[in-house]
């Protein structure tokens, strides 16, 4: 499959890192690990005028159906989560913006979802209590590995940084930048792979 990586414009390719109230300020930091924050792919114009957004995650947050009244997801399983019309900008709970990559403007949206809802969605059990994590990792691998929509980098790496980013900017607020463009990084050769077991 070849894709055009000539034209100007390309949508831009971003992690963005949201924290989780308690579970992400320092005394937990340690303990949750990379799990301290929800992470999520977002696809965005060059120049994005609100709303004009796709965001990817999973996640296990209750789903109350307002006209039924229950509760769709009482077992609180992990579930893939496409939300178009998206404005990063009136997000509550982002902390990072982390620019990993661009996408070539004949990628569509529908071939981005075939790619990331074919990523297997294991539930908490004993080894695997960080899905939203696993699910992540192995997304910005499959972007790097299929389509090119990601710079070619060591994920372990820029995990490491990005959470590291995360917790400056939430610690000294907007001192530190919202958006980082982690494909102006220094270049490196450790493209060690990380492991989600």
């Amino acid at each position: 499959m070849i894709f055009d990586k000539t034209t100007k414009n390309k949508r831009r390719v971003y992690i963005t890192l949201h924290h989780r109230d308690d579970l992400s300020l320092p005394r937990n930091r340690k303990k949750m690990g990379y799990g301290a924050y929800n992470w999520a792919i977002v696809i965005s114009p060059k120049v994005s005028m609100g709303g004009d957004c796709f965001a990817y995650d999973v996640t296990n947050v209750p789903e109350p159906d307002s006209f039924l009244r229950f509760d769709s997801n009482p077992n609180r399983e992990w579930r893939y989560r496409q939300k178009p019309h998206v404005d990063p900008t009136n997000s509550s709970t982002m902390v990072k913006k982390i620019m990993i990559g661009k996408l070539p403007n004949d990628i569509t949206y529908s071939l981005i979802q075939s790619f990331l809802e074919s990523i297997p969605i294991l539930q908490n059990d004993t080894y695997h209590k960080q899905t939203g994590v696993r699910w992540i990792i192995q997304a910005i691998q499959k972007l790097q590995d299929t389509v090119l929509l990601a710079d070619k980098f060591s994920i372990r790496m820029f995990m490491d940084e990005a959470i590291k980013l995360a917790d400056e900017r939430l610690q000294l607020g907007s001192s530190v930048p919202e958006i980082t463009d982690y494909t102006k990084r220094p270049p490196s050769t450790d493209y060690s792979d990380i492991s989600i077991d």
